[in-house]
């Protein structure tokens, strides 16, 4: 649908590495380019080196975000600008387009503040350690802890419990308190289509 737009925050977090851009420079200046980058010119981000370096310390994964998180936002908001400039453009039946964010770190960030609501996908931590192994090649312990320093990040911001731990304890202040929809990645396809459709039928309602 050309009313719906959706803004993969992941891959802006990609583009703003790339080498000879203001946030590359900003990032080997700070963590030294022979700890994260490639040896050869221009010398592009290793995003494994890097993952390695500032998930074994959280203030310098607290450093990593200070220096990315404001180019990606930066880019989200030029995007958003675009889209609101399209759709005025085309007027589209008045129909107001509809932004996504697909963000990980949406209240990490706190870039949920810009949105109107948060749909929120949960599982076990189980189920997110496997995959992250299988993802990214790590072993169990270290898939452990990137998640717990991960869980600990959302806790700060929301100040109560991890995503994990919040369907364990009646707590007003987890980040399923922040969602507006709760889906979970472990339900059968055809039931999280059912569920997806169902809150965006509610939403169109809302808009």
């Amino acid at each position: 649908s050309e009313q719906i737009h959706i803004i993969d925050c992941d891959r802006l977090g990609h583009e703003a590495y790339t080498a000879g851009t203001p946030c590359h420079q900003a990032l080997l200046s700070h963590f030294g380019r022979e700890n994260i980058a490639s040896p050869e010119p221009p010398y592009p981000i290793d995003r494994s080196l890097l993952g390695r370096l500032v998930f074994s310390d959280p203030t310098l994964l607290k450093d990593l975000n200070s220096i990315v998180w404001p180019e990606i936002l930066r880019k989200i908001l030029t995007i958003v600008e675009e889209i609101k400039y399209k759709a005025l453009e085309q007027d589209q039946n008045h129909k107001r387009p509809v932004v996504i964010l697909d963000a990980a770190v949406l209240l990490q960030a706190k870039w949920n503040k810009m949105c109107h609501e948060v749909w929120l996908t949960v599982l076990p931590q189980s189920e997110a350690q496997r995959r992250l192994c299988e993802r990214n090649n790590l072993s169990p312990k270290a898939a452990s802890e990137r998640l717990e320093r991960q869980a600990s990040a959302v806790a700060e911001v929301t100040g109560g419990y991890t995503w994990f731990e919040a369907g364990q304890y009646h707590s007003y202040k987890s980040p399923l308190d922040y969602a507006h929809v709760i889906l979970s990645t472990e339900w059968d396809p055809e039931c999280s289509q059912y569920q997806v459709e169902k809150s965006w039928k509610a939403l169109q309602q809302r808009l």
